[in-house]
């Protein structure tokens, strides 16, 4: 199981406690840890690796240049530049096929296998509707052309790297956001 997150220094704890999570919970699955890190300290690095280390488990930080995305827009005030560097998590994480993304906020509370398990081959990611902007701000989903779309909660993601690459998932999002960067 691949599993990324991301974080800053400020968010170290949370990703610490979500890891954990994760590990209390999904003791004998393989897991293999990734960090989108904006810039997460030295000291917090070694306690997060302790924590998945002492579980015999694999982490590996990814440093991430913010400026990379200085230029994005935020059309939402909660959308963080994070959110930004997964549209190019393929860059960051060449070597994987299936990819699980879990925000740092978020708590395991079970198993991950059925998650993991299922099968994306056909698809591009497996994901939530966001039902705050599917009915609470549908109009928002006009104004940045989705209306004939599902808007989802970026939060916890299955993505299919492959597929993901074939579409060039970047490339395709920044055609879209210089398009509707003016909201």
């Amino acid at each position: 199981m691949n599993i990324a997150f991301s974080s800053d220094n400020n968010y170290a704890p949370y990703l610490a406690i979500s890891i954990l999570s994760v590990l209390k919970n999904n003791s004998k699955s393989e897991i293999s840890f990734y960090v989108l890190d904006f810039g997460i300290d030295n000291n917090n690095k070694e306690i997060i690796e302790s924590i998945v280390c002492n579980h015999r488990k694999s982490i590996k930080f990814i440093s991430v240049d913010k400026d990379e995305f200085a230029n994005f827009p935020i059309t939402i005030n909660y959308i963080s530049l994070a959110t930004y560097a997964r549209l190019n998590i393929t860059q960051y994480i060449p070597d994987v096929d299936k990819l699980l993304y879990i925000d740092v906020d978020t708590l395991t509370n079970g198993s991950l296998d059925d998650l993991w398990n299922t099968d994306i081959e056909q698809y591009s990611l497996a994901a939530c509707k966001d039902f705050f902007i599917e009915i609470e701000q549908a109009d928002y989903k006009t104004k940045i052309g989705l209306e004939n779309h599902h808007y989802f909660n970026a939060g916890v993601l299955l993505i299919n790297m492959r597929r993901w690459r074939e579409l060039n998932v970047l490339e395709v999002s920044l055609t879209w956001l210089n398009k509707y960067k003016v909201l």
